[in-house]
């Protein structure tokens, strides 16, 4: 049995099952670092270095020789038009609705739910998200089309930049209450957005 160093804090290793859902490969590739690293110094690897779980063993199956190349593995038994919807997903932040997802990336129904039957997306009362790991990997492989990454970054600014400034005849009404609520959900993508613009000089 897999054991973390009795100085780890509880927090830490759960932070660590977080991080690889749950993945017995994800743990058992974490704890084979304990020999080395405090768990503290695990959970930081993970959460910035994607490729920081591999496996050393000579003798493990490929596609369990890491992380990724579990990932990679999923990526190839997915169709063209699932691989780009989903790579384009990676811009949100904390989340996103199927009317963001469909003004920013185009997508459908149909591919948003076969995304989540595969679990690359999760979805919480109607609400998408995808988690941190399956994020980085597919936001390396936009980075891969420049083009792609662009229009996709362009799309979410414009989108949610909008929701930020819309709407003022709302304010002081009911209806008021209900925008401050949508833009307090989407804060993390307004974030995002603007630092987007802030890093192409697009201040307009």
């Amino acid at each position: 049995q897999l054991r973390f160093s009795a100085d780890a804090s509880l927090a830490d290793i759960l932070c660590i099952c977080t991080l690889v859902s749950g993945l017995p490969l994800g743990i058992e590739l974490a704890a084979a670092w304990v020999r080395l690293i405090p768990v503290s110094d695990i959970k930081e690897e993970i959460q910035t270095n994607f490729d920081f779980l591999e496996s050393t063993k000579q003798d493990a199956i490929n596609r369990h020789q890491s992380l990724r190349a579990v990932f990679e593995h999923s990526w190839q038994l997915l169709s063209h038009k699932e691989r780009v919807t989903l790579i384009q997903l990676s811009v949100f932040r904390g989340g996103f609705t199927r009317e963001a997802a469909r003004e920013v990336t185009n997508a459908s129904i149909p591919t948003l739910m076969s995304l989540t039957d595969k679990s690359l997306l999760r979805v919480n009362n109607y609400r998408f998200g995808m988690h941190p790991l399956v994020l980085q990997y597919s936001f390396e492989k936009l980075k891969e089309d420049q083009a792609l990454l662009e229009t996709t970054q362009e799309n979410h600014a414009q989108f949610f930049l909008a929701l930020a400034q819309s709407h003022p005849e709302y304010f002081y009404t009911p209806e008021h209450l209900a925008l401050v609520d949508k833009t307090q959900e989407e804060l993390d993508n307004i974030w995002a957005a603007l630092d987007w613009a802030f890093g192409t000089d697009n201040l307009d």
